[in-house]
């Protein structure tokens, strides 16, 4: 067995940081932090307004799973969603009953977020993967040497350039990112980062296409055990996981992205998504280097949601002010309105791709919209169900008036996520909107699919690969 030149054997000084560090619970992930601390956006009003008028709609409290839901996401092995009730802002919560308990989404984006969640959870256990099939490969290429490099790196201090290995450049730069401007509540602590532990997760979570950073306590339980069991050195996994369905299949026409992403969230830590971030939003999208701060580190925006706003805004092209999408991005104050807004880039990126392309951002009274090649503009939500509230409709008056007053009168598009009332379609296309609703089941399901596909296997990889 290698040994340091204390005589410690190797593995037993790697243990000993383990458990102090679990103990210690040192560089920990901070808690969730407070919502609604924020100054509110406009996405926000769209039913604050109450009144008595017969001329406006108040959303329905509670909604019949079996009528708003396609038949597939209402029930599916291991799931059922019980119950609809109203939020904010024209969205849902999903209560979803599994056996291993109540999972809660919010919007039907999220719902098909969690039934996807659930459904590989569930065909990773018939997949016969048990604790014991997951072994020991290969404790030095795919532990002991990141915890190695890093604990050197901490505890002596750097003299000479010429003493610092390969790599070593990215790892410290890691490190002044995690002690200087921390990690988000959906993040592992900086400790489990240096020993190797972010790492196997994220692979498992690419090999499963799942989120690593999901707020989904049940697919994070299962994460952390795989990934503990990993960190034992490597990993091997019996043939039969190779079966865990992800929609693979599904033939796609919208955009490599979700590709790119994937291998992004495998391959970077959260400080690398960051710093990569910053540098995009700095130098590519000429964003204020005070609003990309903001962005980068906001508390609500996991790596992945940073990631898909990101490359989402990237994948377009040369595009004017996309600082207004960012600066409208860093009022979110919730994890719903985060999760919102990285929805509205996948919108904003399928409208760019199919009746683009997107030249321009810009904001108005609180909300983006876009204008393509053709001069048509572009206004999208993120709703479940758009019912006509004065709130909805003195927004979408006061939008016109500023189109209006800038001269622009070509075609206006209306993207939806969800549905709109009978009334509230009725009141957009009398004002000269062409309403294009239902895009959670037509644009954005396409791109989800891709997202939740599981990753290839790289057989240039160490850690982890299946039925190798």
């Amino acid at each position: 067995m290698a040994t340091r030149k204390t005589g410690i054997p190797a593995r037993p000084l790697f243990l000993f940081f383990l458990v102090a560090g679990h103990i210690l619970n040192w560089g920990c992930a901070p808690s969730m932090p407070p919502p609604g601390q924020g100054q509110q956006s406009s996405y926000e009003k769209l039913a604050s307004e109450k009144t008595d008028s017969e001329s406006f709609e108040d959303p329905a409290q509670h909604l019949d799973p079996a009528f708003a839901l396609p038949p597939a996401m209402v029930q599916g092995p291991g799931y059922e969603v019980k119950d609809i009730r109203y939020g904010a802002g024209l969205l849902y919560f999903y209560s979803i009953e599994t056996a291993a308990g109540t999972v809660e989404a919010r919007g039907q984006g999220m719902l098909r977020k969690r039934i996807h969640e659930i459904e590989t959870l569930a065909a990773l256990k018939d997949a016969g993967v048990q604790n014991r099939d997951v072994y020991v490969l290969a404790l030095a290429n795919a532990a002991e040497a990141p915890a190695e490099g890093g604990m050197q790196l901490l505890l002596h201090p750097v003299r000479t350039t010429t003493n610092i290995p390969k790599g070593m450049w990215s790892m410290a730069r890691n490190y002044y990112e995690m002690t200087e401007a921390g990690r988000t509540y959906l993040e592992d602590d900086y400790f489990h980062e240096l020993i190797g532990f972010g790492k196997a997760k994220r692979e498992w979570s690419y090999r499963l296409g799942l989120d690593p950073y999901t707020a989904n306590p049940q697919v994070q339980a299962d994460l952390d055990r795989l990934a503990w069991l990993s960190l034992a050195g490597g990993m091997s996994v019996r043939l039969p996981l190779m079966a865990v369905p992800g929609g693979a299949s599904i033939a796609l026409t919208v955009t490599n992205t979700s590709d790119d992403m994937k291998r992004e969230l495998r391959d970077e830590t959260p400080e690398d998504i960051r710093i990569r971030s910053r540098e995009m939003l700095l130098n590519d999208f000429d964003v204020d280097e005070v609003v990309s701060a903001q962005f980068v580190y906001h508390p609500w925006y996991s790596p992945s949601q940073q990631l898909e706003i990101v490359d989402s805004l990237a994948a377009m092209g040369d595009v004017s002010n996309r600082e207004a999408f960012i600066s409208l991005a860093n009022l979110a104050d919730t994890p719903s309105e985060a999760y919102a807004f990285s929805r509205l880039a996948l919108i904003f990126l399928a409208f760019h791709e199919r009746l683009g392309p997107v030249e321009e951002f810009w904001a108005s009274e609180g909300v983006a919209l876009a204008r393509n090649s053709k001069a048509e503009i572009a206004l999208a939500f993120n709703i479940d169900f758009g019912f006509c509230t004065e709130g909805a409709a003195q927004l979408i008056g006061e939008i016109d008036d500023a189109i209006s007053k800038e001269g622009k009168t070509a075609l206006r598009y209306l993207l939806i996520s969800g549905n709109l009332s009978p009334r509230a379609l009725a009141e957009a296309e009398s004002r000269g909107w062409t309403v294009m609703q239902d895009l959670e089941s037509s644009w954005l399901e396409e791109f989800d699919a891709k997202a939740f596909a599981p990753g290839d296997p790289d057989d240039q990889r160490i850690l982890p690969e299946f039925g190798s």
